[in-house]
């Protein structure tokens, strides 16, 4: 959402020279993520603890969430993410991981 930058719906908060914490305010929500950088300002990971999820029982809970990008290709003047890994952190130590493939 490019145009979310210009709007002001987006806070970048330089944590060091790796983290960057970014919180998103729109309608009266907001959420904030954690994203880490590599050495070339490739994103790695990025998580919140704020990831809505639905419950067996069917009640909506806020739980760590955090996804992995895993490998990057170059096409052209382009760098694409071409894998990453979703995984939600349930709090007895349950994880739910999902992986996904993007063809470039």
């Amino acid at each position: 959402m490019p145009n979310a930058i210009i709007n002001g719906f987006i806070d970048w908060q330089e944590m060091d020279h790796q983290h960057v914490k970014v919180t998103i305010t729109y309608e009266g929500l907001t959420v904030s993520l954690i994203f880490k950088f590599d050495k070339h300002g490739l994103v790695q990971t990025f998580s919140t603890s704020e990831r809505p999820c639905i419950t067996l029982d069917g009640k909506i809970i806020h739980i760590d969430w955090s996804a992995h990008y895993q490998n990057y290709a170059k096409q052209k003047d382009l760098i694409l993410l071409t894998r990453f890994q979703a995984i939600w952190h349930y709090d007895d130590g349950t994880l739910f991981i999902l992986m996904i493939a993007m063809l470039i």
